[in-house]
């Protein structure tokens, strides 16, 4: 498994990126694979980067990556900020006009249209959101 630790600040989400690109490529994540990866990457990180820790408080985001026995690439991303499952937000209704939609929640959505498994953890007062998406050319 590889990992990236790194203070939880806009100014480090390039090298989250760089990390979670080189880490699918490596492993023949295909063009299509990449843009969804890279897309619930994105909006997981600016989440935790933004709404994890309070103004007063800064933390660290951890970033990890590997691979299971079915082939899926499997991005664990991991903070010790306020306790927050995602998962449980309301789905935004995607047909109702921009102002009678609320704010937000739209990140969160489509991580979870672009990936093939997504599972939130709270374990040792950590977030622990695990992004999965299978590398199977076939899927």
């Amino acid at each position: 498994m590889d990992t990236l630790s790194v203070n939880a600040t806009l100014d480090n989400l390039p090298e989250i990126m760089d990390f979670v690109r080189d880490f699918s490529l490596s492993h023949s994540a295909n063009s299509e694979q990449l843009m969804a990866i890279e897309l619930a990457v994105e909006e997981t990180a600016v989440n935790v980067i933004n709404y994890a820790y309070p103004a007063e408080q800064s933390g660290k985001i951890q970033i990890s990556c590997n691979i299971n026995k079915q082939q899926e690439l499997v991005v664990i991303i991991t903070d010790d900020g306020l306790a927050y499952n995602p998962l449980t937000r309301a789905e935004p209704d995607i047909n109702a006009s921009i102002d009678d939609r609320g704010i937000g929640g739209l990140g969160v959505f489509l991580t979870k249209q672009m990936m093939d498994d997504v599972i939130y953890e709270r374990k040792e007062d950590n977030n622990i959101l695990t992004l999965i998406k299978s590398l199977n050319k076939n899927d």
